[in-house]
Protein backbone atom coordinates (compact mmCIF):
# COMPACT_ATOMS: atom_id res chain seq x y z
CA UNK A 1 0.00 0.00 0.00
CA UNK A 2 1.37 3.56 -1.14
CA UNK A 3 2.11 6.05 1.44
CA UNK A 4 2.92 10.03 1.36
CA UNK A 5 6.18 10.56 3.12
CA UNK A 6 6.34 14.78 4.61
CA UNK A 7 9.70 16.07 5.06
CA UNK A 8 11.12 18.42 7.46
CA UNK A 9 10.84 21.78 5.80
CA UNK A 10 11.67 24.18 8.43
CA UNK A 11 13.90 27.32 6.72
CA UNK A 12 13.02 25.47 3.04
CA UNK A 13 11.37 27.76 0.82
CA UNK A 14 10.13 24.27 -1.32
CA UNK A 15 10.19 20.92 -0.68
CA UNK A 16 9.72 17.23 -2.84
CA UNK A 17 6.85 15.08 -2.14
CA UNK A 18 7.33 11.47 -3.15
CA UNK A 19 5.04 8.69 -3.58
CA UNK A 20 6.38 5.36 -2.39
CA UNK A 21 5.26 1.49 -2.85
CA UNK A 22 5.18 -0.66 0.02
CA UNK A 23 8.83 -1.68 -1.11
CA UNK A 24 9.99 1.57 -0.67
CA UNK A 25 10.28 2.42 -4.45
CA UNK A 26 9.32 6.14 -6.11
CA UNK A 27 6.07 5.95 -7.75
CA UNK A 28 5.20 7.87 -10.65
CA UNK A 29 2.75 10.85 -9.50
CA UNK A 30 0.67 11.97 -11.83
CA UNK A 31 -1.85 15.06 -11.09
CA UNK A 32 -1.74 17.48 -8.10
CA UNK A 33 -0.49 17.14 -4.96
CA UNK A 34 -1.94 17.47 -1.79
CA UNK A 35 -1.44 17.25 1.89
CA UNK A 36 -4.21 15.86 3.83
CA UNK A 37 -2.99 17.15 7.42
CA UNK A 38 -4.03 21.08 6.30
CA UNK A 39 -6.55 23.46 5.12
CA UNK A 40 -6.53 26.90 2.95
CA UNK A 41 -5.19 29.36 5.26
CA UNK A 42 -3.86 26.99 8.02
CA UNK A 43 -0.38 27.19 9.78
CA UNK A 44 1.40 24.43 10.19
CA UNK A 45 3.30 23.03 13.62
CA UNK A 46 5.85 20.68 14.68
CA UNK A 47 3.70 18.13 16.50
CA UNK A 48 4.94 15.57 19.66
CA UNK A 49 6.09 13.03 16.99
CA UNK A 50 7.57 15.41 15.04
CA UNK A 51 5.32 15.60 12.11
CA UNK A 52 3.94 18.81 10.88
CA UNK A 53 0.38 19.24 12.09
CA UNK A 54 -2.14 22.48 12.04
CA UNK A 55 -2.76 22.38 15.83
CA UNK A 56 -0.58 22.32 19.12
CA UNK A 57 -1.29 22.26 22.75
CA UNK A 58 -1.86 26.27 23.04
CA UNK A 59 -3.45 27.07 19.83
CA UNK A 60 -5.78 24.91 17.31
CA UNK A 61 -6.76 25.62 13.81
CA UNK A 62 -10.67 25.98 13.72
CA UNK A 63 -12.00 24.70 10.59
CA UNK A 64 -15.14 26.27 10.47
CA UNK A 65 -14.34 29.75 11.24
CA UNK A 66 -11.27 28.91 9.75
CA UNK A 67 -8.98 31.75 11.95
CA UNK A 68 -6.71 30.15 15.05
CA UNK A 69 -8.47 29.97 18.30
CA UNK A 70 -6.27 29.66 21.56
CA UNK A 71 -6.48 26.08 23.73
CA UNK A 72 -4.85 27.28 26.95
CA UNK A 73 -3.62 30.87 27.23
CA UNK A 74 -1.24 30.79 30.92
CA UNK A 75 -0.33 34.23 32.17
CA UNK A 76 2.00 33.77 35.17
CA UNK A 77 2.98 37.58 35.49
CA UNK A 78 0.69 40.35 37.33
CA UNK A 79 -0.91 42.98 35.39
CA UNK A 80 -2.15 46.04 35.82
CA UNK A 81 -5.45 47.94 34.94
CA UNK A 82 -3.16 49.90 32.26
CA UNK A 83 -1.68 46.92 30.94
CA UNK A 84 -4.27 43.76 30.97
CA UNK A 85 -2.42 40.73 29.74
CA UNK A 86 -5.32 39.40 27.42
CA UNK A 87 -6.66 42.98 25.76
CA UNK A 88 -9.57 43.40 23.65
CA UNK A 89 -8.64 45.75 20.85
CA UNK A 90 -6.37 48.24 21.30
CA UNK A 91 -7.38 49.94 24.29
CA UNK A 92 -6.76 49.32 28.06
CA UNK A 93 -9.58 46.94 28.28
CA UNK A 94 -9.46 43.76 28.93
CA UNK A 95 -8.44 40.92 31.63
CA UNK A 96 -4.91 40.72 33.94
CA UNK A 97 -3.67 38.88 37.10
CA UNK A 98 -2.96 40.47 40.45
CA UNK A 99 -1.97 37.95 42.88
CA UNK A 100 -4.26 35.29 43.61
CA UNK A 101 -7.41 37.53 41.91
CA UNK A 102 -8.65 37.82 38.58
CA UNK A 103 -9.54 41.65 37.35
CA UNK A 104 -11.37 43.09 35.04
CA UNK A 105 -10.17 46.67 33.45
CA UNK A 106 -12.17 48.98 31.33
CA UNK A 107 -10.00 51.60 29.57
CA UNK A 108 -7.89 51.62 32.51
CA UNK A 109 -10.12 51.09 35.43
CA UNK A 110 -10.43 48.14 37.39
CA UNK A 111 -14.62 47.76 37.46
CA UNK A 112 -14.27 43.68 39.09
CA UNK A 113 -12.34 41.30 40.40
CA UNK A 114 -12.99 37.65 41.75
CA UNK A 115 -10.67 36.41 44.53
CA UNK A 116 -11.00 33.29 46.97
CA UNK A 117 -13.59 35.55 49.11
CA UNK A 118 -15.97 36.48 46.33
CA UNK A 119 -16.39 38.93 43.44
CA UNK A 120 -15.81 42.58 43.97
CA UNK A 121 -17.28 45.01 41.25
CA UNK A 122 -15.93 48.32 42.10
CA UNK A 123 -13.41 46.92 45.11
CA UNK A 124 -10.35 45.15 44.72
CA UNK A 125 -11.29 43.65 47.75
CA UNK A 126 -14.77 41.91 48.43
CA UNK A 127 -15.49 40.69 51.83
CA UNK A 128 -18.89 39.09 51.01
CA UNK A 129 -19.44 36.28 47.98
CA UNK A 130 -20.77 39.67 45.95
CA UNK A 131 -19.69 43.10 47.03
CA UNK A 132 -20.52 45.95 45.48
CA UNK A 133 -19.17 49.16 46.37
CA UNK A 134 -18.92 52.82 45.48
CA UNK A 135 -16.77 54.85 46.65
CA UNK A 136 -17.56 58.77 44.85
CA UNK A 137 -20.71 60.12 43.85
CA UNK A 138 -23.84 58.41 42.31
CA UNK A 139 -26.02 55.37 43.99
CA UNK A 140 -25.39 51.52 44.34
CA UNK A 141 -27.71 50.30 42.27
CA UNK A 142 -28.34 46.28 41.43
CA UNK A 143 -31.21 45.94 39.06
CA UNK A 144 -33.12 42.97 37.97
CA UNK A 145 -34.86 43.57 34.86
CA UNK A 146 -37.50 40.84 33.07
CA UNK A 147 -38.15 42.57 29.28
CA UNK A 148 -40.38 39.78 28.45
CA UNK A 149 -44.34 40.49 28.96
CA UNK A 150 -46.21 37.80 29.93
CA UNK A 151 -47.42 37.88 33.54
CA UNK A 152 -45.48 34.75 35.24
CA UNK A 153 -42.75 36.13 34.18
CA UNK A 154 -40.72 37.83 37.24
CA UNK A 155 -37.96 39.23 38.43
CA UNK A 156 -36.49 37.65 41.37
CA UNK A 157 -34.15 37.42 44.13
CA UNK A 158 -34.43 34.24 46.36
CA UNK A 159 -32.61 34.21 49.60
CA UNK A 160 -32.85 30.74 51.31
CA UNK A 161 -31.05 28.71 53.74
CA UNK A 162 -31.11 24.96 55.02
CA UNK A 163 -33.73 23.58 56.52
CA UNK A 164 -31.96 23.52 59.81
CA UNK A 165 -29.67 26.56 58.90
CA UNK A 166 -29.36 30.35 59.97
CA UNK A 167 -32.01 32.95 59.15
CA UNK A 168 -32.17 34.43 55.28
CA UNK A 169 -31.56 38.01 55.61
CA UNK A 170 -30.98 41.26 54.32
CA UNK A 171 -28.53 43.83 56.66
CA UNK A 172 -29.04 47.74 55.69
CA UNK A 173 -26.52 49.69 57.94
CA UNK A 174 -24.78 53.39 57.81
CA UNK A 175 -21.60 52.68 59.07
CA UNK A 176 -19.95 52.94 62.86
CA UNK A 177 -23.73 54.46 63.29
CA UNK A 178 -26.92 52.37 62.70
CA UNK A 179 -27.36 48.65 61.68
CA UNK A 180 -30.68 47.03 60.64
CA UNK A 181 -31.92 43.24 59.26
CA UNK A 182 -34.61 42.63 57.68
CA UNK A 183 -35.38 38.56 57.04
CA UNK A 184 -36.97 35.33 58.54
CA UNK A 185 -36.43 34.01 62.03
CA UNK A 186 -35.77 30.49 61.31
CA UNK A 187 -36.50 29.95 65.38
CA UNK A 188 -40.28 30.08 64.63
CA UNK A 189 -40.54 31.55 60.90
CA UNK A 190 -41.62 34.73 61.11
CA UNK A 191 -40.51 38.16 59.04
CA UNK A 192 -38.79 40.74 61.20
CA UNK A 193 -37.06 43.81 61.14
CA UNK A 194 -34.48 44.09 63.68
CA UNK A 195 -32.25 47.15 64.77
CA UNK A 196 -29.44 45.06 64.91
CA UNK A 197 -27.12 42.81 62.19
CA UNK A 198 -29.44 39.64 63.17
CA UNK A 199 -32.28 38.15 64.27
CA UNK A 200 -34.39 38.16 66.45
CA UNK A 201 -32.18 40.82 68.88
CA UNK A 202 -34.13 43.79 69.36
CA UNK A 203 -37.09 43.09 66.81
CA UNK A 204 -38.89 46.74 65.99
CA UNK A 205 -41.56 44.74 63.17
CA UNK A 206 -42.86 41.40 63.20
CA UNK A 207 -45.36 39.83 60.33
CA UNK A 208 -46.65 36.28 61.13
CA UNK A 209 -47.62 34.52 58.11
CA UNK A 210 -49.49 32.17 59.12
CA UNK A 211 -52.16 34.30 61.19
CA UNK A 212 -51.81 37.45 58.72
CA UNK A 213 -50.94 40.33 61.94
CA UNK A 214 -48.59 42.31 62.10
CA UNK A 215 -46.53 43.61 65.65
CA UNK A 216 -44.49 46.49 65.59
CA UNK A 217 -42.62 47.19 68.39
CA UNK A 218 -39.87 49.90 69.30
CA UNK A 219 -37.16 48.21 70.91
CA UNK A 220 -38.41 47.05 74.04
CA UNK A 221 -40.53 50.39 74.96
CA UNK A 222 -43.82 51.90 73.19
CA UNK A 223 -45.60 50.32 70.21
CA UNK A 224 -45.76 52.30 67.40
CA UNK A 225 -46.17 52.85 63.49
CA UNK A 226 -45.53 55.78 61.76
CA UNK A 227 -47.54 57.06 58.24
CA UNK A 228 -46.09 60.34 57.67
CA UNK A 229 -46.86 62.73 54.67
CA UNK A 230 -45.54 66.30 54.09
CA UNK A 231 -46.96 68.95 56.21
CA UNK A 232 -50.51 69.79 54.53
CA UNK A 233 -50.85 66.31 53.06
CA UNK A 234 -53.07 63.22 53.73
CA UNK A 235 -51.68 60.06 55.40
CA UNK A 236 -53.97 56.70 55.24
CA UNK A 237 -54.13 53.03 56.35
CA UNK A 238 -56.40 50.90 54.41
CA UNK A 239 -57.94 47.39 55.76
CA UNK A 240 -59.98 45.36 53.45
CA UNK A 241 -60.36 41.63 53.01
CA UNK A 242 -59.55 41.58 49.09
CA UNK A 243 -59.70 44.46 46.37
CA UNK A 244 -62.69 45.83 45.57
CA UNK A 245 -64.64 44.88 48.99
CA UNK A 246 -65.99 46.55 51.71
CA UNK A 247 -63.17 48.16 53.56
CA UNK A 248 -62.36 50.50 56.52
CA UNK A 249 -59.87 53.29 56.42
CA UNK A 250 -58.31 55.25 58.23
CA UNK A 251 -56.88 58.75 57.37
CA UNK A 252 -55.10 61.79 58.87
CA UNK A 253 -56.10 65.17 56.96
CA UNK A 254 -53.32 67.40 57.40
CA UNK A 255 -55.76 70.28 56.27
CA UNK A 256 -58.07 70.18 58.50
CA UNK A 257 -55.93 68.48 61.40
CA UNK A 258 -58.48 65.70 61.94
CA UNK A 259 -58.14 61.67 62.18
CA UNK A 260 -61.01 60.11 60.40
CA UNK A 261 -62.13 56.49 60.17
CA UNK A 262 -64.38 55.89 57.37
CA UNK A 263 -66.02 52.81 55.30
CA UNK A 264 -66.64 53.05 51.53
CA UNK A 265 -69.92 52.05 52.21
CA UNK A 266 -71.10 53.59 55.79
CA UNK A 267 -69.57 57.01 55.38
CA UNK A 268 -67.61 58.82 58.18
CA UNK A 269 -67.17 56.56 61.50
CA UNK A 270 -64.89 58.38 64.00
CA UNK A 271 -64.07 61.56 63.98
CA UNK A 272 -60.97 62.77 65.68
CA UNK A 273 -59.81 66.46 66.07
CA UNK A 274 -56.34 67.43 66.30
CA UNK A 275 -56.76 70.94 67.75
CA UNK A 276 -59.69 70.62 70.67
CA UNK A 277 -58.82 66.90 71.06
CA UNK A 278 -62.38 66.29 70.47
CA UNK A 279 -63.85 62.85 69.52
CA UNK A 280 -66.77 62.50 67.19
CA UNK A 281 -68.51 59.42 66.27
CA UNK A 282 -70.76 59.51 63.13
CA UNK A 283 -70.16 63.17 62.97
CA UNK A 284 -66.90 65.23 61.71
CA UNK A 285 -67.31 68.02 63.35
CA UNK A 286 -67.45 66.75 66.78
CA UNK A 287 -68.68 69.61 69.31
CA UNK A 288 -67.73 68.00 72.77
CA UNK A 289 -64.87 65.81 73.76
CA UNK A 290 -67.33 62.82 72.74
CA UNK A 291 -70.10 63.75 71.05
CA UNK A 292 -72.16 60.46 69.69
CA UNK A 293 -74.44 61.20 66.42
CA UNK A 294 -77.02 58.41 66.11
CA UNK A 295 -77.73 59.11 62.50
CA UNK A 296 -78.16 61.78 59.54
CA UNK A 297 -80.02 64.76 60.60
CA UNK A 298 -83.76 64.19 60.38
CA UNK A 299 -83.98 59.90 60.77
CA UNK A 300 -84.54 60.72 64.81
CA UNK A 301 -82.07 57.78 65.60
CA UNK A 302 -80.02 58.63 68.73
CA UNK A 303 -76.71 58.44 69.68
CA UNK A 304 -76.05 55.28 71.69
CA UNK A 305 -73.13 54.74 74.62
CA UNK A 306 -73.12 51.18 75.45
CA UNK A 307 -71.11 49.25 78.72
CA UNK A 308 -71.59 46.21 79.05
CA UNK A 309 -69.32 43.97 81.11
CA UNK A 310 -69.84 41.08 78.44
CA UNK A 311 -70.18 38.01 80.73
CA UNK A 312 -73.31 35.52 80.25
CA UNK A 313 -73.55 34.41 83.70
CA UNK A 314 -74.91 37.28 85.96
CA UNK A 315 -74.76 37.50 89.53
CA UNK A 316 -76.78 39.82 92.22
CA UNK A 317 -74.75 43.34 92.18
CA UNK A 318 -72.31 42.53 89.16
CA UNK A 319 -70.78 45.71 87.70
CA UNK A 320 -72.03 45.77 83.88
CA UNK A 321 -70.88 49.51 83.34
CA UNK A 322 -69.04 52.31 84.89
CA UNK A 323 -69.01 55.92 84.45
CA UNK A 324 -66.19 57.53 86.23
CA UNK A 325 -65.74 61.42 87.59
CA UNK A 326 -62.14 62.37 88.24
CA UNK A 327 -60.73 64.81 90.60
CA UNK A 328 -57.32 66.01 89.22
CA UNK A 329 -56.95 68.30 92.03
CA UNK A 330 -53.08 68.10 93.06
CA UNK A 331 -54.02 67.95 96.55
CA UNK A 332 -55.58 64.68 96.39
CA UNK A 333 -56.33 63.36 92.80
CA UNK A 334 -58.94 60.72 92.47
CA UNK A 335 -62.30 59.24 91.95
CA UNK A 336 -64.79 61.74 92.76
CA UNK A 337 -68.12 60.22 92.12
CA UNK A 338 -68.98 56.72 89.74
CA UNK A 339 -72.30 55.81 88.02
CA UNK A 340 -72.81 51.83 88.26
CA UNK A 341 -74.87 49.90 86.43
CA UNK A 342 -75.54 46.49 88.60
CA UNK A 343 -77.43 43.01 87.77
CA UNK A 344 -80.51 42.60 89.76
CA UNK A 345 -83.93 40.54 89.66
CA UNK A 346 -84.66 36.82 90.11
CA UNK A 347 -82.80 36.06 86.55
CA UNK A 348 -80.58 39.38 86.95
CA UNK A 349 -81.98 40.47 83.89
CA UNK A 350 -82.92 43.59 85.13
CA UNK A 351 -80.34 46.44 85.43
CA UNK A 352 -79.92 48.78 88.75
CA UNK A 353 -77.99 52.27 88.88
CA UNK A 354 -76.17 53.07 91.29
CA UNK A 355 -74.79 56.44 92.32
CA UNK A 356 -71.52 57.02 94.43
CA UNK A 357 -69.19 59.68 95.76
CA UNK A 358 -66.53 60.05 98.56
CA UNK A 359 -63.07 60.05 97.91
CA UNK A 360 -60.47 58.15 96.06
CA UNK A 361 -61.22 54.35 96.45
CA UNK A 362 -63.42 55.12 99.54
CA UNK A 363 -66.27 56.67 97.65
CA UNK A 364 -69.03 54.49 98.21
CA UNK A 365 -72.69 54.21 96.87
CA UNK A 366 -75.37 57.30 97.86
CA UNK A 367 -78.58 56.60 95.51
CA UNK A 368 -79.65 53.38 93.88
CA UNK A 369 -82.12 53.56 91.15
CA UNK A 370 -83.88 49.76 90.94
CA UNK A 371 -84.53 48.52 87.54
CA UNK A 372 -88.23 47.26 87.06
CA UNK A 373 -89.83 49.47 89.67
CA UNK A 374 -87.52 52.52 89.17
CA UNK A 375 -87.72 53.27 92.84
CA UNK A 376 -85.11 55.60 93.74
CA UNK A 377 -83.19 54.71 96.96
CA UNK A 378 -81.12 57.34 98.97
CA UNK A 379 -78.87 55.76 101.48
CA UNK A 380 -80.69 51.96 100.29
CA UNK A 381 -79.37 49.73 97.72
CA UNK A 382 -83.55 48.37 97.75
CA UNK A 383 -85.82 51.27 98.16
CA UNK A 384 -89.53 49.89 98.52
CA UNK A 385 -91.11 53.14 97.13
CA UNK A 386 -90.91 55.22 94.29
CA UNK A 387 -88.18 57.64 96.97
CA UNK A 388 -86.77 56.06 99.69
CA UNK A 389 -84.58 57.58 102.14
CA UNK A 390 -82.50 55.36 104.05
CA UNK A 391 -86.03 52.70 104.22
CA UNK A 392 -87.21 55.02 107.20
CA UNK A 393 -88.97 57.73 104.93
CA UNK A 394 -90.45 58.15 101.66
CA UNK A 395 -92.83 59.19 99.08
CA UNK A 396 -95.34 56.98 98.22
CA UNK A 397 -96.86 56.34 94.65
CA UNK A 398 -100.15 57.77 95.46
CA UNK A 399 -98.23 61.32 96.85
CA UNK A 400 -98.22 60.19 100.59
CA UNK A 401 -95.20 60.94 103.05
CA UNK A 402 -94.48 58.15 104.30
CA UNK A 403 -92.50 56.51 108.09
CA UNK A 404 -91.18 53.14 108.71
CA UNK A 405 -92.55 52.10 112.37
CA UNK A 406 -92.50 48.74 113.90
CA UNK A 407 -96.20 46.86 113.66
CA UNK A 408 -97.12 45.96 117.00
CA UNK A 409 -100.91 45.51 116.74
CA UNK A 410 -100.68 42.10 117.28
CA UNK A 411 -101.14 40.76 113.88
CA UNK A 412 -100.02 41.51 110.07
CA UNK A 413 -101.56 44.71 109.31
CA UNK A 414 -104.42 45.55 107.33
CA UNK A 415 -103.44 48.27 104.15
CA UNK A 416 -105.75 51.64 104.81
CA UNK A 417 -106.19 50.92 108.72
CA UNK A 418 -105.60 54.34 111.19
CA UNK A 419 -103.15 53.72 113.96
CA UNK A 420 -101.28 55.33 116.85
CA UNK A 421 -98.09 55.16 118.77
CA UNK A 422 -97.58 52.18 120.38
CA UNK A 423 -97.25 53.11 124.33
CA UNK A 424 -95.06 50.45 125.49
CA UNK A 425 -92.06 51.58 127.06
CA UNK A 426 -89.83 48.03 126.15
CA UNK A 427 -90.64 49.45 122.09
CA UNK A 428 -89.71 52.77 120.40
CA UNK A 429 -90.94 53.96 116.87
CA UNK A 430 -94.00 51.34 117.34
CA UNK A 431 -97.77 51.65 116.24
CA UNK A 432 -100.95 49.66 117.20
CA UNK A 433 -104.19 49.70 115.35
CA UNK A 434 -107.04 52.66 116.88
CA UNK A 435 -109.84 52.07 118.92
CA UNK A 436 -113.04 53.49 118.34
CA UNK A 437 -113.43 57.29 117.97
CA UNK A 438 -109.97 57.56 119.01
CA UNK A 439 -107.63 60.80 119.16
CA UNK A 440 -104.33 60.09 118.70
CA UNK A 441 -104.26 59.27 115.19
CA UNK A 442 -100.52 59.61 113.61
CA UNK A 443 -100.50 57.52 110.10
CA UNK A 444 -102.40 55.10 107.65
CA UNK A 445 -101.04 51.83 106.82
CA UNK A 446 -99.36 51.61 103.57
CA UNK A 447 -99.16 47.72 103.00
CA UNK A 448 -101.12 44.62 104.48
CA UNK A 449 -99.81 41.58 105.27
CA UNK A 450 -96.60 42.93 107.57
CA UNK A 451 -96.39 40.69 110.13
CA UNK A 452 -96.01 42.06 113.97
CA UNK A 453 -92.66 43.01 115.07
CA UNK A 454 -91.94 43.94 111.78
CA UNK A 455 -91.38 47.27 110.25
CA UNK A 456 -94.37 48.80 108.13
CA UNK A 457 -94.73 51.65 106.16
CA UNK A 458 -97.20 54.25 107.97
CA UNK A 459 -98.39 57.26 105.54
CA UNK A 460 -98.27 60.73 107.81
CA UNK A 461 -98.91 63.20 105.35
CA UNK A 462 -99.82 63.86 101.61
CA UNK A 463 -102.49 61.45 99.66
CA UNK A 464 -103.41 57.91 102.11
CA UNK A 465 -105.79 55.18 101.02
CA UNK A 466 -107.93 55.62 104.19
CA UNK A 467 -110.00 52.43 105.02
CA UNK A 468 -113.37 53.85 105.10
CA UNK A 469 -116.42 51.83 107.11
CA UNK A 470 -119.49 50.75 106.44
CA UNK A 471 -121.25 54.28 105.35
CA UNK A 472 -118.46 54.87 102.83
CA UNK A 473 -118.00 58.27 101.51
CA UNK A 474 -117.91 61.29 98.98
CA UNK A 475 -115.88 63.29 97.62
CA UNK A 476 -115.38 66.58 99.40
CA UNK A 477 -116.36 64.42 102.85
CA UNK A 478 -114.68 65.21 105.94
CA UNK A 479 -113.00 61.95 107.93
CA UNK A 480 -112.67 61.30 111.43
CA UNK A 481 -112.03 58.00 113.52
CA UNK A 482 -114.76 55.44 113.25
CA UNK A 483 -116.65 53.84 115.81
CA UNK A 484 -115.49 50.78 114.27
CA UNK A 485 -111.57 50.39 115.14
CA UNK A 486 -108.91 51.35 112.86
CA UNK A 487 -111.51 53.07 110.62
CA UNK A 488 -112.85 56.11 109.00
CA UNK A 489 -116.69 57.87 109.45
CA UNK A 490 -117.56 60.72 107.31
CA UNK A 491 -118.68 63.53 109.22
CA UNK A 492 -119.18 66.93 107.62
CA UNK A 493 -120.62 68.66 110.79
CA UNK A 494 -118.84 71.84 110.92
CA UNK A 495 -117.56 73.71 114.43
CA UNK A 496 -118.12 70.42 116.35
CA UNK A 497 -115.49 70.52 118.93
CA UNK A 498 -115.39 67.24 120.20
CA UNK A 499 -114.95 65.37 117.37
CA UNK A 500 -111.55 68.02 116.23
CA UNK A 501 -108.97 65.64 117.45
CA UNK A 502 -110.42 62.53 115.12
CA UNK A 503 -110.33 64.62 112.33
CA UNK A 504 -108.20 62.76 109.39
CA UNK A 505 -108.34 64.68 106.55
CA UNK A 506 -111.08 65.64 103.44
CA UNK A 507 -112.04 62.75 100.95
CA UNK A 508 -111.05 63.31 97.26
CA UNK A 509 -112.55 59.53 96.20
CA UNK A 510 -116.16 58.21 96.28
CA UNK A 511 -116.56 55.11 98.06
CA UNK A 512 -119.76 53.21 98.64
CA UNK A 513 -119.81 50.71 101.41
CA UNK A 514 -117.13 50.16 103.48
CA UNK A 515 -113.56 49.59 101.60
CA UNK A 516 -110.83 52.08 100.52
CA UNK A 517 -110.69 55.27 100.11
CA UNK A 518 -108.56 58.26 98.47
CA UNK A 519 -107.63 61.32 101.44
CA UNK A 520 -105.66 63.83 101.65
CA UNK A 521 -104.27 63.48 105.14
CA UNK A 522 -104.68 66.50 107.98
CA UNK A 523 -104.15 65.48 111.05
CA UNK A 524 -105.22 67.69 114.31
Amino acid sequence: MAHDITKDVIGCKEFEVQKLNQSGEPLEIHGDIKLPLFTDGSIPFINSDLKLAQNNLNLSWNVGRTQLEPNLIKITSDGSQAYPALKFNDTNTGFYKSGDSIRTSINNSTKMTVDATGVGIGTATPSEKLHVKQTSGGDVAIELENTEAVSTSDAIVKINTATSGGDPLIQYGILARKNYSMGVDSTDLLFKISNSTSLPVNTVFTIDSNTGSVVSVKDSATAQMRIQTDASGDSSLVFSESVGTDHIKMEYDGGDNKMYITSNSAGNIMTWDRINTNIGINTTNPGAQLEIQGGAIGNKKPGILRLNNGHNSQVAEDENGIVEFWNSDASGPGIAARIVSRSAGAERRELELGFETGIGANATEKMRISGLSGNVGIGTIIPSQPLSVKEKVGMTAIGGIAIKLTNKTGSNTVAGQLVKPYSATAIDDAFVTIVASDQEIIGIVLEAGVSDGSEAWVVVNGIADVLMDAGGSARGDRIISSTTAGSGLVWNVGGAVATHFQEIGHCIETRTGAGLARCVLHFN
